[in-house]
């Protein structure tokens, strides 16, 4: 197994802990169990969500098999801009950790515009391509969870949307090798 998709795979089951966790501080809050470190909690699991879903993104476009396809380029530069602006949407919550500025707010929202588009054009880059469709939209389906509902817990559901792209990154390192050790032990 190579080292980049076990990184891969980690950060995409880190993108999900950190949207588990979120979503997690949302429904404690709402029960009554806030506490004065909320805010910092929230805007920490959710930088490292967004960071951890943009590391693991070029293993999506790799998954799909978007290099190996012309029309697919489009997808890969869709992806790039969604590593933008997660990475912006990222930096935003992470400096917010610390220090509450409300500046960055315009960083955050050009973040989510960048990652909503990227994400848009990765999924249709992929069915233009002829990738599985399904796989194409999780990672549109995840930020437009957090996006629309973060506010009340839905980004539970994206923690599980980003588990199952987890999974589908580690299921194809093991689908591919195993054949390959098969054959080295055969006689």
């Amino acid at each position: 197994m190579s080292h980049s998709v076990t990184r891969h795979d980690g950060a995409a089951w880190l993108a999900a802990v950190g949207y588990l966790a979120e979503g997690g501080i949302v429904l404690a809050g709402r029960a009554g169990f806030a506490g004065a470190t909320e805010s910092r909690l929230l805007n920490l699991s959710y930088a490292v969500a967004v960071l951890a879903a943009a590391v693991a993104l070029p293993a999506v476009t790799s998954r799909i098999g978007l290099r190996r396809k012309g029309a697919g380029w489009h997808g890969i530069i869709g992806s790039w801009a969604a590593q933008a602006g997660l990475v912006a949407m990222g930096v935003e919550s992470g400096v917010a950790v610390m220090h509450e500025v409300a500046a960055l707010g315009m960083l955050f929202g050009i973040g989510i515009v960048l990652s909503v588009a990227g994400l848009l054009v990765l999924a249709i880059g992929g069915a233009v391509a002829g990738s599985p469709r399904w796989l194409t939209v999780l990672p549109l389906l995840a930020v437009l969870v957090a996006a629309a509902g973060g506010d009340f817990g839905a980004s539970i559901l994206s923690g599980a949307l980003w588990a199952s792209i987890a999974w589908l990154i580690r299921s194809r390192t093991v689908t591919a090798t195993v054949p390959s050790l098969d054959a080295a032990r055969t006689p």
